[in-house]
């Protein structure tokens, strides 16, 4: 069992470590788990459990729809005052803190219940459940920063919620990484009151990465991966497209006659030979990735583009007899700007290694 933020599951899927499925509870059983847990610790605390305390937990660990509403909103100044009608249900000086806090539990996320057959009873078993699972990043990120990420120049840090790290003996938590992105590490917090005060970590550098620990008190924070660009096909075709953009330009800006002969042939016919690999460049460019991918691979993408748009702007301008002046100033900045990501993307993993 544990504790999920309430919201769509997206890809929800639950097993056990032998890749069995498992049936879990459905929002109205959990519901109606969740009240009666509730109630029960409103009980043991000496409280009285009127209909209207009632029917407020109802409210308040059912669907996440029901939060906002006129009766959420009743059911809110009601658990805040402890107050029904003019009559106290608690004292302000003895709440019923751990009630208190189980509902705001229940509030925020339902509780995962896995049936197991009843042979299975007794027995020590890893299950596994995943789903669509929404990430914060570490503080704010900033466009230079996305770019330096993107060119490998540093890495980029997430913070994953540790839900229910503390109801199990041992907690593990595992990250698979999106594909054209390398996972540098991960991280699971410290446990509160631990002498040494470690961290559990995996820097393994594979496709998974899976940390485990034990708490014997929830975690006072998130953990972290660190996220970058790996040296796989997008990362390649976006040196290729720089190289390349790079290498036709100072062929035709130093190579003897090359500038002299292109210019000559305003007819088309040589700026062809620019336009066609800033073609393949743009579509290279394509493609779909997670929303977690596209950020880091952004800027390469956005290098692409700009190599085909480079290419294009060189053969536009022969094919538009460009004057003299402006054809070598465009010429310079599309070789020079072409240099600069060559570099960026050959020196950015050397520099992202130094700084681990």
């Amino acid at each position: 069992m544990t504790f999920v933020a309430k919201g769509p599951l997206r890809e929800f899927d639950t097993k056990t470590a032998d890749g069995l499925p498992i049936p879990i509870l459905t929002m109205g059983e959990n519901a109606a788990l969740a009240k009666a847990v509730v109630e029960l610790a409103f009980e043991l605390s000496r409280v009285d459990v009127t209909d209207e305390l009632r029917s407020a937990i109802e409210i308040l660990v059912g669907p996440v729809s029901h939060h906002g509403s006129t009766d959420a909103e009743s059911a809110d100044r009601l658990i805040a005052t402890g107050t029904v009608d003019g009559r106290r249900l608690w004292s302000e000086d003895s709440p019923p803190t751990i009630a208190l806090a189980l509902l705001n539990d229940f509030r925020r996320g339902f509780l995962l219940v896995g049936l197991l057959p009843a042979k299975r009873a007794g027995e020590r078993q890893v299950l596994k459940f995943s789903f669509h699972w929404g990430v914060t990043p570490a503080g704010k990120g900033s466009f230079l920063g996305r770019v330096a990420a993107g060119f490998g120049l540093r890495s980029r840090t997430l913070e994953l919620r540790t839900t229910g790290a503390s109801d199990t003996s041992s907690y593990h938590l595992e990250f698979h990484t999106p594909p054209q992105i390398d996972c540098q590490r991960l991280e699971l917090p410290p446990c509160p009151g631990r002498p040494d005060g470690s961290q559990k970590d995996d820097r393994t550098l594979i496709s998974v990465a899976h940390a485990h620990d034990s708490y014997d008190r929830p975690p006072e924070s998130p953990a972290t991966v660190e996220l970058s660009v790996a040296r796989s096909r997008v990362w390649t075709t976006a040196l290729l497209s720089a190289a390349t953009t790079a290498i036709m330009v100072w062929l035709a800006i130093f190579l003897p006659g090359a500038k002299g002969a292109l210019l000559e042939s305003s007819d088309g016919a040589a700026a062809l030979l620019l336009a066609v690999p800033a073609v393949v460049i743009g579509f290279a460019a394509g493609g779909t990735e997670s929303a977690l991918a596209v950020w880091l691979l952004g800027p390469l993408r956005l290098a692409m583009i700009g190599c085909a748009a480079g290419l294009m702007s060189v053969a536009g301008s022969i094919v538009g007899e460009l004057h003299e002046s402006f054809i070598s100033v465009l010429w310079w900045t599309v070789a020079v700007a072409a240099t600069v990501l060559v570099g960026l993307m050959v020196i950015g993993p050397s520099v992202a290694r130094e700084r681990t």
